[in-house]
């Protein structure tokens, strides 16, 4: 009877021996990339990393760090504009409802408290939203030296009024639920319905610093939320619109490298799936217009179509709209040809 060759002692052997190879592998790339740049027979081996090892891997990378700051500010601008976009949607919701005056009648009662409660709730995460912006930002700018930062943004910003909305969000997380009231103004077509802070309302339960407090002395009785939280989008707006674009121009090398070997990463991914998926679709005959709508924008495909119907003219700008990661090489292109059947 034949030895089996494969036996549990021995199957066990290879699978220790299979660990320790993928640790030392680890470990190898591991105090690769803390060379920066990154050298390319690192490099070259990095591509090939899968799985929860690429994590452990990139995070021992020196750009990793502040790249993650700074993809955390980008996410925090998204976060802040969408809680922006929802408050407005919030109000002008009330604003067109209240053109009914039944709505402030007993009956409805129940359906102006939900009005009261979604506005309620949006000026809590706009006012959160805010405050996390400003904090993110520092984290990021702490460590890029951005000209004239401090003096771009107090020209951009009325400071009372930033420490207000700061304040706002620190009372509404830590001190009391500040109450917005909801009034009705110039009655007949001209009607408009707001809700608003009462500044002795805020003066007495709340708790502001001496900036907070001249910002809300000085906007009279009432403090409208709307235009409150307009005039400090719009600052919000011009300031990142300047901030975002000056942090991709001054980012320092290791930042570069490491979203370089992300890129690397990802680009290699997206050709070995290419690889094994053009051959089949090529021998399947597939057609590949009827699927193109999955891959781009109403606007990509009006201009695709606009070219030249298989030509190379065409698929080239089809490549270059959906391949983010500069994938494809003149191996891949001339497959992709072959699977658009140009002519």
């Amino acid at each position: 009877m034949t030895k089996n060759s494969f036996s549990p002692e021995k199957f066990k052997l290879i699978t220790k021996q299979l660990e320790q190879q993928k640790k030392n592998q680890k470990e190898f790339l591991i105090n690769g990339i803390q060379t920066v740049p990154v050298p390319q027979d690192i490099l070259n081996k990095l591509i090939w990393t899968a799985g929860e090892d690429i994590h452990e891997i990139m995070s021992h990378h020196s750009g990793y760090d502040l790249h993650n700051k700074i993809e955390s500010l980008q996410r925090a601008l998204k976060t802040y504009r969408k809680c922006y976009m929802d408050l407005t949607v919030s109000l002008d919701a009330f604003d067109t409802t209240s053109k009914d005056a039944t709505l402030f009648q007993r009956p409805r009662a129940v359906e102006l408290e939900e009005h009261e409660i979604r506005c309620r709730k949006e000026i809590f995460s706009l006012s959160c939203a805010a405050a996390t912006l400003v904090d993110i930002a520092y984290h990021v700018t702490n460590h890029i030296t951005i000209h004239d930062f401090d003096g771009i943004r107090k020209n951009n910003f009325d400071a009372n009024q930033h420490a207000f909305i700061k304040k706002l969000r620190n009372n509404l997380n830590h001190v009391t639920f500040l109450e917005s009231d909801w009034a009705v103004k110039n009655v007949g077509q001209e009607q408009t319905s707001h809700f608003e802070f009462r500044a002795a309302k805020l003066l007495r339960d709340g708790e502001f610093n001496k900036k907070a407090r001249d910002y809300i002395e000085n906007q009279g009785k009432t403090i409208d939320i709307r235009n409150l939280f307009t005039s400090y989008h719009n600052c919000i707006d011009t300031f990142y619109g300047w901030l975002i674009p000056k942090i991709e121009q001054q980012l320092p090398m290791k930042v570069q490298d490491y979203r370089k070997c992300i890129k690397e990463m990802q680009a290699n991914s997206a050709k070995c799936w290419y690889r094994i998926l053009f051959p089949q679709i090529i021998r399947r005959g597939t057609d590949l217009y009827s699927h193109l709508h999955k891959y781009l924008t109403p606007e990509e495909l009006r201009e695709v179509n606009a070219l030249p119907h298989r030509s190379k003219e065409q698929i080239d700008q089809i490549i270059e709209l959906v391949d983010e990661y500069g994938a494809c090489n003149d191996e891949l292109r001339e497959m992709v040809y072959k699977a658009f059947s140009v002519k």
